[in-house]
């Protein structure tokens, strides 16, 4: 159910119920995959002042590939398992909706969408970048 829930915002009460065990059985679960470094937790984003906080995180797998692996599915370019960790298609102003809701918030220097597209550009002023020109930036420094 974990690989199921992931990217998403977690309901441990329905992920109980379904597996007929008690809430904190389910939580504790996601605990250990967060102590073994197999999930990560993205806390959600409470610093609005225009929109009411988000209550809940969202869990990540550290691979797409074993998340998929889990799913029973493979990651293959071109399908939306593949789009689940990069926008892989041409970028629209509704695939940046929320980097522009978060924008408004001005609390953030850049607002960045990662995608397979060729070549850099901006959608609705949200940076859409090539994922490998992204890494290349990251890794040389420019976005410390």
């Amino acid at each position: 159910m974990a690989a199921h829930s992931n990217g998403t915002i977690v309901n441990f009460t329905n992920i109980a119920n379904d597996a007929q065990v008690p809430r904190t059985t389910v939580y504790e679960y996601f605990e250990i995959l967060k102590d073994t470094l197999v999930l990560h937790e993205l806390p959600a984003w409470r610093k609005s002042l225009k929109r009411k906080p988000l209550a809940s995180s969202k869990f990540y797998f550290f691979d797409a590939g074993v998340t998929a692996a889990l799913q029973g599915r493979q990651l293959r370019p071109r399908t939306p398992e593949f789009g689940e960790g990069v926008e892989t298609e041409i970028v629209s102003p509704r695939d940046v909706r929320s980097l522009r809701a978060l924008a408004e918030e001005r609390k953030l220097k850049r607002h960045v969408c990662v995608s397979l597209e060729a070549r850099p550009r901006l959608v609705d002023g949200i940076a859409v970048m090539p994922m490998q020109e992204f890494l290349d930036a990251l890794w040389s420094g420019e976005y410390v």
